[in-house]
């Protein structure tokens, strides 16, 4: 991945992070988001998730059949995906309700 150049923003389980030319940092506390990774809970669904490499389900979406890995964007539409495991990925997908 290259280096982003200062200011660049993006965003960490829905919250905004910005880049200050040495490392990634939430706007809305400054702090750097390695010190926060493991306790900034998702915007979204206000859970925090240790990560899928531990098999855990991600608490906004929960086990999806055929699925081997997904991320809801956590309020960010175009950070969402699906990978099936055929290796499909479907990235930037609209919220769906049902009633």
């Amino acid at each position: 991945m290259d280096t982003p150049t200062r200011g660049a923003r993006r965003h960490w389980r829905g919250h905004p992070i910005t880049w200050d030319g040495e490392e990634w940092r939430f706007v809305d506390t400054g702090k750097p988001t390695v010190e926060g990774y493991g306790t900034r809970p998702c915007i979204k669904c206000g859970e925090i998730f240790h990560g899928s490499n531990h098999g855990d389900a991600d608490p906004c979406l929960g086990n999806l059949p055929g699925v081997d890995n997904a991320c809801c964007g956590h309020g960010v539409q175009r950070e969402s995906y699906v990978r099936f495991t055929n290796g499909v990925v479907l990235e930037g997908f609209k919220v769906v309700k049902s009633k």
